[in-house]
């Protein structure tokens, strides 16, 4: 008994890391490929409702992940960079958050102290 829930355990594991791995293919699949055929064969309120149903899953995988997507502007492009973190999005600080706002670059200082 003990080792079925071991290896229950073991296969649990490894089908959601893959899933974690995998998610944007599958996101973007459900929301082009399945979501047409959804909708042509049972109608545009069982589309909408898979697409919602999509979105809700999404925000869970993403706090999983817990991956911010920041995307800045220019005169001639948009640049859009995701950064993956042990920290939720609203743990960052706010002067981080405006720092990327305003500049595409991320800089790192260090501060060494002695004594």
């Amino acid at each position: 008994m003990l080792m079925w829930w071991i290896l229950a355990g073991i296969a649990g594991a490894l089908i959601s890391s893959t899933l974690l791995y995998f998610w944007d293919d599958i996101r973007k699949w459900l929301n082009t490929y399945a979501a047409d055929l959804v909708g042509r064969y049972l109608g545009y309120d069982a589309r909408n409702g898979m697409l919602r149903a999509v979105v809700k899953i999404d925000r869970f995988m993403n706090q999983i992940r817990k991956r911010t997507t920041f995307v800045t502007e220019s005169d001639q492009y948009i640049d859009e960079v995701e950064i993956e973190t042990m920290l939720a999005p609203y743990e960052i600080s706010p002067s981080v958050l405006e720092e990327l706002a305003q500049s595409s670059v991320i800089k790192q200082e260090y501060d060494y102290r002695e004594g």
